[in-house]
């Protein structure tokens, strides 16, 4: 692997990592932008599949289950044992499913051919055995798939505790044949990889650019234009704020970054906002919720075109003092009232967002 990480440590070279762990399979993908120092940008958003080698023993676990029910050792401490024998040997050297495999539980004595029981052992075709990894090998194959340039030769490396599964990498290669795929294993052991890469970003920040991998925005509602076909359509949602006085629709959403939009490390977006308030304080309190959309929809705009998949992140807040907030009357009125101009800022291109709140006082701008 050391030989080969020269050649895809290139400019304009594309890397694929699996990281194949316990709970999960993890993809992400990435072009060399460059070498002195190292930088990379993501080409695709991240991709986490439910497919780590802890669902291939919880599938002979299944299966060990309704094989041995109704015999002498269906019990649980024999299956424990069975489990236990089958996570840490043979689901570790399983490599060819024309070949018998065998689980280990209790002494050469223990013998009942109707349940494949020989010599202490549970016998298993290797068939049978390939089905329990089908999970976890579709899943990383179908993200490397998804990952796959259309440009180029992508390098694929596999890393993780998973990674040292024989069957795993020669399915991944086998599912991989057609697409223009170098796919490799490191030799020395990388199950913390994971952990080391974090290290390494920190001390060193090497990717430079990242994919937004869903779409993030903020809860808005939107003032009221009579001449916008779609407000006329939302007339139920239409209200009057008390504090201006102005009509409102209430229920949209406006977007800070889209779903594969490719973020660079040091850029921002800001989405200004408007909050009316009926008296003036000294402090004023204002909060706004990052949200994030997971469906399908490429341009939405209001929360019910899709209301099941949107998740709010995080929220954050700041003090507004009373110098930031604008005098004004309520609409048709004598009665004052006071607003606030302020933006919702993010940065999405590190492993972490940061959300801050800006408002001017006085033509400065504060945060």
């Amino acid at each position: 692997m050391n030989n080969v990480s020269k050649r895809a440590l290139q400019i304009g070279s594309e890397i694929t990592v699996v990281d194949a762990g316990g709970g999960t399979i993890d993809v992400s993908s990435y072009k060399v932008t460059g070498t002195t120092p190292l930088r990379l940008e993501e080409r695709e958003a991240p991709d986490s599949r439910l497919a780590g080698s802890v669902f291939v023993t919880q599938a002979f676990e299944n299966f060990a289950r309704r094989k041995l029910d109704g015999s002498a050792y269906g019990d649980e401490e024999t299956v424990s044992r069975l489990v236990k024998d089958f996570d840490k040997t043979t689901k570790c050297v399983f490599r060819n499913k024309n070949r018998r495999c065998t689980v280990a539980f209790g002494s050469y004595r223990e013998n009942d051919p109707d349940y494949d029981i020989d010599s202490g052992e549970l016998v298993l075709q290797g068939s049978e055995v390939a089905d329990f990894f089908e999970n976890s090998c579709e899943g990383a194959a179908d993200a490397v798939r998804k990952h796959a340039s259309a440009s180029g030769k992508t390098i694929v490396f596999i890393v993780g505790g998973f990674a040292a599964s024989p069957w795993l990498c020669s399915e991944l290669k086998r599912r991989a044949e057609g697409l223009n795929l170098e796919i490799l294993k490191a030799e020395t052991m990388t199950a913390k990889a994971a952990a080391n890469g974090a290290v390494s970003y920190y001390l060193d920040h090497r990717v430079s650019a990242r994919v937004a991998r869903w779409t993030y925005g903020v809860y808005c509602n939107v003032v009221y234009r009579e001449s916008d076909l779609e407000h006329l359509c939302r007339w139920a949602d239409v209200y009057t704020d008390i504090t201006s006085g102005k009509k409102y629709v209430r229920g949209g959403f406006r977007t800070h970054v889209a779903r594969g939009t490719v973020v660079q490390e040091t850029q921002t977006t800001r989405i200004s906002l408007n909050r009316w308030f009926t008296t003036k304080q000294a402090q004023t309190s204002i909060s706004v919720r990052l949200v994030c959309y997971k469906g399908k929809k490429t341009d939405v705009k209001w929360v019910d075109e899709d209301p099941l998949h949107f998740e709010t992140l995080c929220s954050f807040s700041a003090s507004i003092p009373a110098s930031a907030l604008i005098q004004g009357f309520r609409l048709g009125a004598s009665k004052p009232c006071w607003s606030c101009n302020f933006d919702a800022v993010v940065s999405f291109g590190t492993t972490e967002f940061k959300c801050k709140i800006e408002w001017k006082d006085s033509q400065v701008s504060y945060e």
